[in-house]
């Protein structure tokens, strides 16, 4: 039977081409494939994709459809296929992930791992409108018939609709020349990418103990780390530690403030306390706070963030990624992000009346940001500042190479 594979909850505008990929967004009710080989009809296509919807009674308007090394649509694929094919949808839902800010400006830049859900369908052609679902079963797998009637899949609550994502392509493509590392890295690479996405869910149905066990497990395999705590506090910093040498580094870090070196030692504490949380939850414990510990959530939220810049320094140190500006802004700025707690804590609101200036009105609303906000602020401005010299800078160099 002709399968079909495609992420129904995922909005991309433009095509992408990664490697032996290609995806491309595809109106649900537009039964054109222009330029796309298919062996089933576009009618079939249409309808199959029709069976998923935002609600019970709105089909999706768009679809992201996935081609694989350039085989036409409906191609059977096998389980070595399909296995690609999913690995590939991992590795693309993290480079979605990869630049979260959680400041809640950006909603419709906001994804969560199940945006990136890959669906590989079977069906009939010519198309019935009934399929077959295979359920997997700790002894095997199960198969339930679904009829035309019944076909109607919705998508999760907890997914919001999208604007248009933000896919980081360099992340993406670095993912391509993991085989041509060591067996031992890009294995542990892959593990940290599903314990990634494990932790960033974002279902109600997960608990937040299964997210805060995959959050550390994700930072412990992409640092290729031992259970032992000392082996994480080391490793881990020191991954990071190659943003040490970023041409923005020293300018970074006079913006922000900091030290001509760092030591992460608030990095250092936080790995000590998601161990301790690990373990607790692990062994079904409690998970008991001190007051100037961090709590479940803002491990969380600090583990979503930090994950993804450690697995851009390991992959910068292979040759297989360039930190850009942004990256060594928001790895020097961690330490300033961990230890400025409680996260989501702002400032009482002010009686007074309305600012009578324009600076007195931007301190009011800083009041109003949360903690987590507020350290973003700052590393935005950061970043605002080392931009605008790097710009001033190759001004005058092109200036000075064109002669007096």
């Amino acid at each position: 039977m002709p399968m079909l594979a495609f992420i129904p909850w995922l909005r991309i505008k433009e095509a992408i081409v990664a490697g032996p990929f290609y995806l491309f967004p595809q109106r649900v009710g537009d039964f054109s494939l222009e330029g796309v080989a298919s062996v089933v009809s576009p009618e079939t296509v249409g309808k199959v994709l029709s069976q998923y919807r935002e609600s019970a009674n709105f089909p999706l308007r768009v679809v992201t459809v996935l081609q694989y090394e350039g085989r036409p649509l409906g191609a059977d694929l096998d389980e070595a296929d399909r296995a690609a094919i999913f690995r590939f949808g991992q590795q693309l839902a993290v480079t979605g992930l990869s630049d979260r800010r959680y400041i809640g400006g950006f909603p419709d830049c906001y994804t969560a791992a199940g945006h990136y859900q890959v669906i590989i369908q079977r069906f009939m052609e010519p198309y019935t409108g009934s399929i077959s679902l295979t359920f997997r079963r700790k002894g095997g797998h199960a198969n339930v018939m679904m009829g035309q009637s019944d076909v109607h899949f919705v998508r999760p609550a907890h997914l919001v609709s999208q604007g248009e994502p933000n896919l980081n392509l360099a992340l993406l493509k670095a993912f391509r020349g993991l085989e041509s590392l060591p067996k031992e890295i890009h294995e542990h690479v892959d593990a940290s990418v599903t314990q990634f996405l494990l932790a960033n869910s974002d279902s109600p149905d997960v608990p937040l103990e299964a997210e805060s066990i995959a959050t550390y497990a994700a930072l412990e395999r992409v640092s290729n780390c031992t259970q032992r705590l000392e082996d994480i506090q080391a490793k881990l910093p020191a991954i990071l530690a190659l943003v040490d040498c970023s041409p923005w580094t020293a300018q970074l870090r006079r913006e922000l403030g900091m030290p001509d070196t760092s030591d992460r030692s608030v990095l250092r504490t936080w790995l000590r306390h998601v161990y301790r949380l690990r373990g607790n939850v692990a062994h079904g414990k409690p998970a008991h706070w001190q007051p100037n510990e961090w709590m479940q959530q803002e491990h969380l939220v600090a583990g979503a963030f930090v994950y993804p810049l450690v697995l851009k320094c390991l992959l910068a140190h292979h040759g297989l990624y360039s930190l850009t500006l942004e990256d060594a802004a928001w790895t020097l700025g961690l330490e300033r992000l961990l230890g400025d707690r409680p996260f989501f804590e702002a400032s009482p609101e002010p009686d007074d009346a309305v600012p009578p200036d324009a600076l007195a009105m931007r301190d009011a609303l800083r009041l109003r940001m949360t903690r987590w906000q507020r350290q973003f602020d700052d590393i935005n401005n950061a970043l605002l500042d080392v931009e605008l010299s790097e710009t001033i800078r190759q001004v005058i160099a092109r200036q000075e190479s064109r002669g007096p």
